[in-house]
């Protein structure tokens, strides 16, 4: 089956193991015969899984890998899993919402955070936007005037 790679660089997640599929809310191991490039793209081959409709229920599940797989990023930088849930306040002391996702757009990632019925999209933009990330506190300081959804 073709993968959808979203790690940096894209490769990365050849060298991953095991791996987990998200099925609505529940996660399942699912085993992995072999994964491998094939050209720009990512292939995989599901264990006792040799018949292309075999693969139908896999289609369209987000795959984890346990964080303990992942490198340790250089001081500074974050997982955006980490982010993930962090209540979001601007300088003035008002909070925001939650982060619910992070989106990469190119120039810069962009936080989405939701409060109820309320969304903001905020740069994620270190220093400018930004002001102070605390993973004890779950909480992202940010400067942003709250007119800007």
């Amino acid at each position: 089956m073709k993968i959808q790679s979203f790690t940096q660089p894209i490769e990365n997640i050849v060298d991953y193991r095991p791996w987990y599929l998200k099925r609505g809310e529940k996660w399942y191991l699912v085993e992995m015969q072999e994964v491998k490039m094939r050209g720009a793209g990512v292939v995989a081959l599901v264990k006792n899984c040799n018949d292309r409709d075999a693969t139908l229920p896999f289609k369209n599940l987000d795959i984890g890998v346990l964080k303990s797989q992942l490198p340790v990023l250089p001081k500074g930088e974050i997982y955006w899993s980490d982010l993930e849930g962090m209540t979001v306040q601007t300088v003035e002391g008002k909070t925001l919402g939650k982060i619910d996702s992070l989106l990469a757009t190119g120039a810069n990632d962009v936080m989405v955070i939701k409060n109820g019925d309320t969304e903001y999209l905020i740069p994620y933009v270190k220093g400018h936007v930004v002001k102070n990330v605390d993973l004890d506190q779950r909480l992202v300081l940010v400067d942003w005037d709250t007119d800007f959804q």
